[in-house]
């Protein structure tokens, strides 16, 4: 198993892929159909994680080292060797603390939502996918209290319950859709996703 040190963030190549081997974020395998894969987040061999789970692998393409162009905290307008950005090309964001990549006209997160599932009160992290059980009462789930620009949070009513027990969205100190107020989610089946504007101290809501 080979490690490659490229500065602040270290990228472990782990050959082939075994469904009951534990990975941490940022490990490298092998698929049997000759596609590299990258974890994402903590994997355990006993959870069942396929490589086609978008939540815990994203597909690599081409040369890894000349794809990582490194850690820096705001987008990068050149390689490492200065030459032209590439798509694919992927960097590690230090501030948001992302992986990015690049579509051929920008720099994207390469992050998918992890899931939580909660049948009570709950703080919220960023980057969640927040299941809500109100089968046997009202919840509320609060937002983070210093979120980076453009992380993202979903919340959505597992159980098909949210009009007869509300889920409570608390602003923590910030606006959800410009005001000054917690989101109330009252109808069944409510699917919400929250986008943080840091310029206007905002989450912003898309249904």
């Amino acid at each position: 198993m080979a490690t490659l040190d490229l500065g602040k963030v270290k990228v472990t190549y782990n050959g082939d892929w075994d469904s009951d081997k534990d990975y941490e974020p940022l490990c490298i395998v092998n698929s049997n159909w000759n596609v590299k894969y990258i974890s994402i987040k903590d994997i355990k061999g006993d959870d069942d994680i396929k490589l086609t789970d978008t939540d815990y692998w994203q597909i690599l393409s081409g040369d890894w080292v000349q794809q990582y162009q490194g850690s820096y905290d705001d987008d990068p307008d050149k390689r490492v060797d200065d030459s032209d950005l590439q798509e694919g090309d992927l960097y590690w964001n230090s501030n948001a603390k992302v992986l990015k990549f690049y579509d051929g006209t920008g720099w994207k997160d390469y992050i998918s939502l992890s899931k939580v599932f909660i049948d009570d009160d709950y703080n919220a992290d960023i980057w969640q996918k927040i299941y809500v059980d109100t089968s046997n009462k009202e919840i509320t789930v609060t937002l983070p209290d210093n979120p980076a620009d453009m992380v993202e949070i979903l919340v959505c009513d597992k159980r098909h319950n949210a009009s007869n027990n509300n889920i409570t969205v608390a602003r923590n100190g910030k606006k959800i859709n410009g005001k000054d107020e917690d989101l109330i989610i009252d109808k069944d089946n409510a699917i919400v996703y929250l986008t943080f504007d840091n310029d206007n101290d905002d989450w912003v809501l898309n249904y």
